[in-house]
């Protein structure tokens, strides 16, 4: 009598979501981005640089503009057209 050889199979995958996609594209700019910025203000700071602090809080507002209106644009984008 001879034995079935079990093969391997890999578990089935799920579908990526785009939203999943768009949070990990972001985690992978935001949080580099985030660690440089700070090791620039530590370094300014540590040369006793002066230092404006309204181009970072216009970047940050900018950036915050950004995202909101590509989450916007997408969710838009997916609502399904009536008529």
């Amino acid at each position: 009598m001879c034995a079935k050889v079990a093969e391997a199979r890999s578990p089935p995958r799920r579908a990526v979501l785009a939203s999943e996609t768009m949070n990990r594209a972001f985690l992978i700019i935001a949080i580099p981005a985030a660690v440089v910025a700070t090791l620039y203000l530590l370094v300014a700071r540590y040369l006793h640089a002066q230092l404006k602090w309204l181009p970072f809080v216009g970047a940050g507002v900018a950036f915050v503009i950004a995202v909101g209106s590509v989450h916007w644009y997408r969710r838009r984008k997916a609502r399904p057209r009536s008529g």
